[in-house]
């Protein structure tokens, strides 16, 4: 990816610079071992490897078939609503697919934090209380969290505090995005329509005034260089998951936006971790530099302890509170609702024509 002048169109060149890297050798379909109401009891529990005897094969794409509602327009001009499905990717893993330049970079800025810049992990399905992370990137705090804590940013506290980290996370996300529109192209421009509803309002500033070095503050400025986005630096990437020595018992994130995967590297020197999906009887250890695509969304995940060394894993994602926050989108939104646009997957389109300056070249 490269920067332009300020005076170009274009604020980023999403035009590919080399040759694409195609590592799926073959797409495959899986269904589930669990019935709906094992897998829902398996919900909040620890995992063990019985949950997932079948191995991730390297460079499979795992597919199943999901259910999602079809809005369009009949004859008659009415709004109709029909049950369908498309294929849903579940799981991929590309072996060593992170560049080394990109891998040291992170972890060089992953390793320098000290214990006391971790932050405490609240989420239930934390099974280890010394598990530590940070979310960096968008994320507006929940209604009623931010009344009395002072903040009232989109862009988070840590990434505020750590602008040399999300920096140094940059190449890293730009990889990952690249596998996924080299390796999944169809469901990189899914994705990438998300990213397009996930426009900011006019006028939205986030107060930066704690930020006192100048370089850290134009890092921040332009963690979406686009500055109409909640991207972070032009991928389909909203928001990313730091995680140090975390088990997590099994459960679903539920808030992705929906449709979309995550991407997880992992990085440091370890051993355990391996990450299960018990509805599926699936599982995979991750190595540093491996990527895993998986859905994480709908699907029950946790991992195995014990983790011995430094286990740090990336976890990059979409979420689902950044969409539909700005007018523009709202205006549209509304026209759909009400008959004069028919095509979810156009929406994109129609919020780019109403936009003074093209965003992308794809």
């Amino acid at each position: 990816m490269r920067i332009v002048d300020e005076d170009e169109d274009l604020p980023l060149d999403r035009t590919p610079q080399a040759e694409p890297t195609v590592l799926v050798k073959e797409w495959r379909r899986v269904t589930p071992v669990l019935s709906e109401t094992l897998a829902k009891k398996q919900n909040g529990c620890f995992q063990t490897g019985a949950m997932g005897p079948q191995e991730i094969e390297p460079c499979v794409v795992y597919w199943d078939w999901a259910e999602y509602e079809h809005v369009y327009q009949d004859d008659d001009l009415q709004i109709k609503r029909k049950k369908q499905q498309r294929k849903q990717v579940k799981f991929l893993l590309l072996p060593e697919a992170i560049k080394p330049h990109a891998y040291h970079s992170a972890d060089v800025a992953i390793r320098a934090l000290k214990k006391k810049d971790w932050q405490a992990c609240a989420r239930s399905a934390n099974g280890q209380p010394r598990g530590r992370k940070l979310t960096l990137g968008w994320l507006p705090q929940l209604p009623g969290r931010s009344v009395g804590s002072d903040y009232y940013n989109v862009r988070t506290a840590p990434t505020l505090a750590y602008p040399d980290l999300i920096a140094a996370l940059y190449q890293l996300l730009q990889n990952m995005d690249d596998l996924l529109r080299d390796n999944l192209h169809e469901y990189h421009n899914y994705a990438w329509n998300a990213s397009m509803n996930m426009l900011r309002p006019e006028g939205e500033k986030d107060d930066l005034s704690r930020i006192e070095v100048d370089r850290h503050r134009r890092i921040i400025e332009s963690l979406d260089s686009w500055d109409w986005t909640y991207t972070i630096r032009g991928t389909v990437f909203s928001t990313v998951e730091l995680n140090r020595n975390i088990i997590f018992k099994a459960h679903p994130d539920r808030n992705n936006v929906n449709g979309t995967c995550v991407c997880i590297t992992t990085l440091g020197s370890f051993a355990g971790g391996r990450l299960v999906f018990p509805r599926y009887g699936y599982s995979a250890e991750l190595a540093p530099r491996d990527v895993l695509v998986c859905d994480n969304n709908k699907e029950l995940h946790g991992n195995l302890g014990p983790i011995v060394g430094e286990r740090f894993s990336v976890v990059a994602y979409q979420h689902k509170s950044l969409l539909w926050r700005t007018p523009v989108t709202e205006r549209i939104k509304a026209q759909y609702s009400s008959g004069r646009r028919t095509q979810v997957d156009d929406l994109s389109a129609s919020v780019m024509s109403q936009i003074r300056t093209p965003l992308l070249s794809r």
